[in-house]
């Protein structure tokens, strides 16, 4: 939703949404990192950091192209 907002999507969101172009069980990095930086895991896509921001992992999405693919044709914003 963030990206969407970012493209400039008439809408709000409370979180960050992040996709994550990990291998799986590889997502424990990306946790680990934010526990490293004071942020409190709330489930293996949901972490809340130190300032109560919520950030929503994503590491795979349906409907797509592969993360390379879609980062590739990605607008830089």
């Amino acid at each position: 939703m963030s990206a969407a907002i970012l493209q400039g999507c008439p809408s709000t969101t409370l979180d960050t949404d992040l996709w994550l172009d990990l291998r799986p069980r590889q997502y424990l990095q990306a946790l680990r990192l934010c526990l490293r930086q004071g942020a409190a895991i709330r489930a293996n896509t949901v972490v809340e950091l130190s300032d109560g921001s919520m950030i929503n992992f994503l590491y795979r999405v349906d409907g797509l192209l592969s993360f390379d693919s879609e980062f590739r044709r990605a607008p830089r914003l």
